[in-house]
């Protein structure tokens, strides 16, 4: 087991999330940090991560700002926390987030390319209502790149549209 030490405010610190003479600081340790993950979940980033978001936001604007600029794309709605585009050529819709978190939903059948399954994240995502979308985050500004070559491409892979 890994031994760490603490500083005398970080330890006051820790000491608020335990509750006395029953949680060890491994409790404490994971209480802080699965309220911390929660946080991150809700959108909340951490101070030291708020760089990285401003920086990830911006690939988000760069992404939409693209989109808006080019004329084989229509905006099909616009909701609280994600735009749905219409890519006009082959009438197949995709998503982008607006709230910072910088993921595109794109629609599936499950045969990406091998290149393009490196970078989708095959996970649904029920709240949305996009059941049936991979997601691609945003993290580096060829990632903005990446995503418009997909969706020129017709959705490499997709044998139909979702």
């Amino acid at each position: 087991m890994p031994k760490i030490t603490l500083s005398e405010e970080n330890w006051k610190r820790l000491q608020k999330w335990a509750i006395p003479l029953e949680d060890s600081p491994d409790d404490a340790f994971r209480k802080m940090a699965d309220t911390a993950d929660l946080a991150l979940q809700r959108g909340i980033p951490a101070p030291h991560l708020r760089e990285d978001m401003n920086r990830r936001k911006s690939l988000d604007v760069q992404l939409t700002e693209r989109l808006k600029a080019d004329s084989r794309f229509s905006v099909r709605k616009i909701g609280a926390t994600m735009t749905s585009w219409i890519h006009n050529p082959t009438g197949r819709g995709f998503g982008v987030t607006t709230n910072g978190r910088n993921v595109v939903f794109l629609p599936r059948k499950g045969q990406w390319d091998s290149d393009v399954d490196l970078k989708v994240l095959h996970t649904p995502e029920p709240k949305s209502g996009w059941s049936k979308a991979d997601r691609i985050i945003l993290k580096q500004p060829t990632d903005v790149e990446y995503v418009l070559k997909l969706i020129d491409a017709d959705f490499p892979g997709l044998s139909q549209a979702a």
